[in-house]
This record gives C-alpha cells, structure tokens and sequence, in this order.
C-alpha cells in the first residue's frame, strides 16, 4: 500500500446494442496508516467481555477459562498481558483460591503501524465447595490418557484413571455442577468407549484362539 493518499478514478463502460455509455467513480485508497489505525480501532471496539468470557456470564464472577483471540476480525494481531497471573494467565486460564482477587487484563491490538490498549477489569471470586468438585473433576479428566494412545498394554491403568474420574465428576455433579458444563468432558465417553472396543477385541481374539485349538485338538495334531 501506498505511503499517501491516493485519488482513483474507476470508469464502468456499458455498452447494449451499438450504445455505449460511460460512468466514472472517484475513490480516496487512504495511506497505509489511516487504514492500519482505523482497522486497528475496529477491532478493539469489537473486542467485548462477551467475545471473551467463555462460559462466564459476569465479568465480576469468573470462575470459568476466558477464550482469548489472537486475531481480530479486520486482521488486527492481539496479544494479552494479566498484573495476575496466579488468577489469570496470559492464555485465559482461570485459577480459583481461597480468596476473591480482582485482575486487569490488557489486550494490545496491533496492524502494522497502529497500536490499540483495551483494559478489562474482572473479578475472580474465592472458590466455593462446588468449584472445588468442579476443579478435581475437570483436573481427573484431563489425567486421562489420550483415547488413540489407549494399547492392550496400557489399558489396565486407563481403566482406571477412567474409574477415578468417574467419581470425582460424580462428586462435582452431587455439589450442583452439571456434567454436560465440565471442561473436555467428551474425554470421558471417549476413553470409556476406546476400552469398550479394546474388551470386544480382546475378547474376540480370545475366542478364535480357543476355536483354532479346539480344532487341532479334534484332529489330533495336538494333544492335551
């Protein structure tokens, strides 16, 4: 993009049976840091608590993970800085303890030549007995082995990683916690179904093995 504004004249040329007419258009291509800032500003005004608050409905109640964005809708990059990273880190993880603090999150939207701040101030509260059963749930589940990694070898113990968490979203769900709402609970079916699927296996493979030496055994190539 050029460094100065820039006049443009475009001209459409309709022509319909041996006519022809011309229309011209004049347009203004801004320089490249009127465009940058003005981008830059656009997206800083797009960039709400409701874009970040993942499952948080206030933003003086956040119990939840934010969701951060690294990029804005006109392209902008966006960068975040927290003055807490014990309560909220720089990537939106939320970690409650056992008193309230109150965070400032920056985010610096930069593109190009232009630069934005925007300031969100949020409140984490101290950790209640529900989101204390909704954090060791979530912390079990992803204790969990990754479903694809899950071998006849290492079953055994995924089983029952995937027992223990089974009582601990059990105790989440009895504080009030809906299970449907814990973080990557999908995990859990899907460790459970991978080790459903390994037992079928397992078991078919049993049953040919005892089908193949019953038979030898009946023809008399092998004996007791």
């Amino acid at each position: 993009r050029q460094e100065e504004d820039c006049q443009v004249t475009l001209t459409a040329t309709l022509t319909l049976d041996g006519y022809t007419a011309t229309k011209a258009f004049e347009a203004t291509v801004l320089k490249a840091a009127d465009t940058d800032q003005a981008q830059a500003a656009y997206d800083k005004e797009k960039l709400t608590f409701d874009v970040i608050r993942g499952q948080n409905t206030d933003a003086q109640s956040v119990r939840y993970d934010l969701l951060l964005p690294s990029e804005g809708a006109m392209g902008s990059l966006i960068s975040w800085r927290s003055n807490n990273t014990q309560s909220i880190s720089e990537t939106g993880k939320v970690t409650l303890g056992d008193e309230e603090k109150t965070v400032t999150l920056t985010a610096t939207i930069s593109k190009g030549t232009a630069s934005e701040e925007k300031e969100f101030t949020l409140t984490v509260p101290a950790a209640t007995e529900q989101d204390k059963t909704r954090i060791s749930a979530e912390a079990a589940i992803e204790a969990l082995p990754d479903p694809v990694s899950i071998s006849r070898d290492s079953q055994v113990s995924a089983a029952a990683a995937l027992a223990a968490a089974k009582v601990q979203v059990a105790a989440a769900v009895a504080q009030g916690n809906a299970e449907a709402e814990l973080s990557n609970v999908e995990k859990l079916a899907a460790v459970e179904r991978k080790l459903e699927n390994q037992k079928n296996i397992s078991s078919s493979m049993l049953m040919e093995q005892e089908g193949y030496f019953g038979k030898q055994f009946q023809e008399g190539k092998i004996s007791r």
